[in-house]
């Protein structure tokens, strides 16, 4: 089987599930190497894949592997019960998950690095969380020289996109927009704001260095 043919991408995003819904596709507690390890290689061992890529953001849940299996419904309900095997019985990943196979997967994974996927067009951090995702999965040996050439093809055509098309005329992110409604409101320049939860996005509005205290 060649290369092309190989690659892979299941992901749960805003456009196939309800935005409340893709929490429950983040895998938990990966904060360590070797818990991040352990985890892909239990999923690896158990789904055949060659290669594995784990990514997830606000608002996507993006699985990006090599393997010789079909994306077929035996395939997705074998990887709930194994990736899944407490998922809430009202969701089901076949319901929720796009699935991407051969050139469409390498399509996928550049429309995603250039933000064409995002949920808001034009933003660049997921660019900065892909690369963090595969630098992560590198160093943890899940990836291998086709996700490699597959990754750095997504970030030099992202890095195109974004010097070449108007859409990097205006930097943009679910940050911004979200400090901008904030603003939009005028708030007393004392006021204190309280950021409930400790995901990217709260980390990000956390640093940003504004009129408010935040807590």
């Amino acid at each position: 089987m060649d290369t092309l043919s190989s690659y892979k991408i299941l992901t749960i995003t805003h456009k196939s599930t309800p935005l409340k819904n893709i929490g429950n596709f983040v895998l938990p507690d990966l904060d360590s190497e070797c818990a991040l390890q352990d985890k892909l290689q239990t999923i690896q061992a158990a789904l055949g894949m060659d290669e594995l890529l784990y990514l997830a953001t606000c608002n996507r849940v993006l699985f990006f592997f090599c393997s010789s299996e079909a994306l077929s419904d035996c395939f997705l309900e074998k990887f709930e019960s194994t990736v899944y095997p407490n998922l809430d019985t009202a969701i089901k990943l076949k319901d929720s998950a796009s699935v991407y196979s051969g050139k469409e997967a390498i399509k996928h994974l550049l429309e995603v690095a250039s933000s064409v996927d995002s949920l808001v067009i034009g933003e660049r951090e997921i660019l900065r969380q892909l690369r963090d995702a595969y630098q992560r999965c590198s160093k943890v040996g899940s990836t291998g020289d086709s996700i490699r050439m597959a990754v750095q093809l997504a970030v030099e055509a992202a890095k195109k996109v974004y010097s070449t098309t108007r859409i990097g005329q205006k930097a943009v992110s679910v940050v911004s927009l979200a400090i901008r409604q904030l603003l939009a409101k005028n708030p007393p320049r004392d006021a204190r704001i309280l950021i409930v939860g400790a995901g990217q996005t709260n980390t990000l509005v956390g640093k940003l260095k504004l009129p408010f205290f935040f807590k």
